[in-house]
């Protein structure tokens, strides 16, 4: 159906066919990439508070929502965040614990720049193909 395929992002061509509507599968693709930042400063705010509860849930958020929009790159990130903190005993948030979390969270970041940069290549591509 979209014969646009981003290397990396496999998943955005897949939700077209999934949905059988490319114009559907773009909104989609277009209210991710709209709501990624603000998923990552959820995110953020919640390790910050060093509240479980919440950066798991930001976390399964962001992978789930970025696997769905084909953004496999920043679902496997978000998935090995989760890893990270999820071995921790009691959120443990030792100095080199932040470290590494913050390090991850950089590269979340610069990540998501490049997501954004790449699914509207993917939207830009599709639409003119529909044109």
């Amino acid at each position: 159906v979209c014969g646009s395929c981003r290397p990396g992002h496999v998943g955005a061509p897949r939700l077209c066919q999934h949905l059988g509507d490319p114009a559907i599968a773009c909104r989609f693709i277009n209210r991710y990439t709209a709501l990624l930042d603000e998923r990552i400063d959820r995110l953020d705010r919640a390790l910050v508070a060093q509240d479980p509860d919440a950066w798991m849930d930001c976390l399964l958020s962001l992978k789930t929502s970025s696997v769905m929009a084909g953004a496999t790159a920043m679902a496997a990130l978000a998935g090995e965040l989760l890893d990270e903190l999820g071995r921790r005993t009691n959120a443990c948030f030792c100095e080199p614990c932040q470290a590494r979390v913050a390090d991850i969270m950089a590269s979340l970041r610069r990540l998501a720049a490049q997501t954004v940069q790449q699914l509207s290549l993917f939207v830009d591509r599709t639409a003119a193909a529909l044109c």
